[in-house]
This record gives C-alpha cells, sequence and structure tokens, in this order.
C-alpha cells in the first residue's frame, strides 16, 4: 500500500466514523471498555433506538473501502434500565485492512434517588489495529448526577472497579482488576444546540503505571426531531501498550444520528 492509498484511507476515516452510543468506536485502546453513562442517552420514557450508519467506497485507480456503523437499544422499567450497544469501524484501501474494530456492551441500572444510580455492565472488543484478538471487562459502581444544575444538563461523576482480559494475536494474554473514574457534561448552548464532554481514567489497580486515558469533545446540533448532526473530537492513550502498538490515537469525527423511542 502507497503513501497515497494511506492517506487517502485516513481522510476518510475520519470523514465517516460514527461516534457510537457507547462512546467506544472511534480511536484507541481505551473506549471499548466502558459504555456510555444512561444520563448521556436520550430521555425515552420506555426505550429507544439510536443507529448511525456511514460509507465511502471507491473502485477502479484506487481501491477504498470505509464502513462504520453503531447501534444502540434501551428499555427502561421503574427504576431499572437496560442498555445494549454494538459498533463497527472497517476501513480497506488497496487490499489492505487498515482498521477492523469491533465491539458490544451490556449496561444495566438502577436508580437509587433522583440523582444517584447504581449499575453494572460488562463489554467485548476486537481490534486488529492493537493486536488485540478480544478484550472481556466486567465493572460494578455507582453514579451522581445532575451535579452544578441549571448551568449543565448533565454533570456526572461515577466510579467503579472492573475486571479486565485480554487475549492477543501473538498467542499471550493479560488480566488486571482496573479503578475506573468518570466525569461525563453536557451544556446547552441554545435550542436544539449542545456540547459535550466524556473523560475517563483507569489505571491497573496492581500496576499504578499502567493507566488508560480516553477523552472526547463534542457538538451535536438537532436537525429534526428524528435526525441530529454530531462533530466530535477524541484522544485516547495507553501509558503501558503492545510492543509495536503507538501510545496515542487522536481523530475528528462527524455522524448523522438517527434517533427514535418514546
Amino acid at each position: 500500500m502507497n503513501a497515497r492509498f494511506a492517506s487517502l484511507a485516513a481522510l476518510a476515516g475520519l470523514l465517516a466514523a460514527p461516534a457510537a452510543a457507547m462512546a467506544q468506536v472511534p480511536v484507541g485502546t481505551t473506549p471499548d471498555t466502558r459504555p456510555a453513562a444512561p444520563q448521556h442517552r436520550p430521555s425515552w420514557k420506555e426505550g429507544g433506538l439510536e443507529v448511525s450508519f456511514t460509507g465511502v467506497m471507491l473502485g477502479g485507480n484506487v481501491d477504498l473501502l470505509s464502513a462504520n456503523g453503531a447501534i444502540a437499544a434501551n428499555t427502561n422499567w421503574g427504576a431499572h434500565q437496560l442498555f445494549f450497544d454494538a459498533g463497527n469501524t472497517y476501513t480497506r484501501a488497496g487490499g489492505t485492512t487498515i482498521v477492523n474494530r469491533l465491539a458490544g456492551s451490556a449496561l444495566y441500572a438502577y436508580a437509587t434517588a433522583p440523582d444517584a444510580n447504581l449499575y453494572a455492565y460488562t463489554t467485548h472488543a476486537t481490534d486488529a489495529s492493537i493486536q488485540l484478538d478480544y478484550r472481556f471487562t466486567a465493572g460494578l459502581g455507582g453514579c451522581k448526577h445532575r451535579l452544578f444544575s441549571p448551568y449543565f444538563s448533565l454533570f456526572l461523576i461515577s466510579v467503579n472497579p472492573a475486571y479486565e482480559s485480554e487475549w492477543f494475536r501473538d498467542g499471550t494474554t493479560a488480566q488486571a482488576w482496573r479503578g475506573v473514574v468518570r466525569l461525563n457534561a453536557i451544556k446547552p448552548l441554545s435550542d436544539g444546540v449542545e456540547f459535550g464532554t466524556d473523560t475517563f481514567v483507569t489505571p491497573a489497580l496492581l500496576a499504578p503505571s499502567d493507566v488508560r486515558l480516553y477523552g472526547e469533545a463534542y457538538l451535536k446540533v438537532k436537525l429534526t426531531p428524528l435526525l441530529s448532526l454530531k462533530i466530535t473530537g477524541a484522544d485516547a492513550y495507553d501509558t503501558a501498550p503492545r510492543p509495536g502498538v503507538q501510545p496515542n490515537d487522536f481523530g475528528v469525527f462527524t455522524t448523522l444520528m438517527v434517533e427514535w423511542g418514546r
């Protein structure tokens, strides 16, 4: 694959990749280990569905395929909420696969108060670009939200321990208990326009030098009651990456989102 193919593939990825409800598809080794907080999702009373998809295909003198999709569904009953998420980012250029990331998660939340909840989650991911065959995580924790109201429509802090197990392409495995601290905020700018941030840090509890950080900021514009445009900048950093894997990933992404529920 020559430099032109690589440059074109990178540009297509930036234009096409969706910022899924998991906040996990775009970049790096971190975001697929933690689903989006319930309060950072559409506020359906009973349940809803969110779907995003973009793609680029060029043939002939240029061989390029970039397809990206995500789906998120949830159901609510009383103080209980259940969420399922899945997403994939795939890019091939010049017959070479550059990115193939697939991730999914399940999240259960129980409201203990109007501004607090307990939650449990599990995530599953594979990512050839970081030599990862499979990653499994499971966590249990608590969240405090509605902080700094009414300046923010959402401001939350959540904390949990999580167990992580990884299988890599060279046949090695790794297990760790991690702490997870998350800060999530949304600020309405005008009617139908909001700015948001999502940041979390996940240190290995028995190896403090092994730390993963993820941060993103976005601007979301409501185009119609069902359709929104979202522009996201995201960065992921791993202090202990695999040999041959870069520690930092950064990207800028555009997403056209369809949100439906009641």
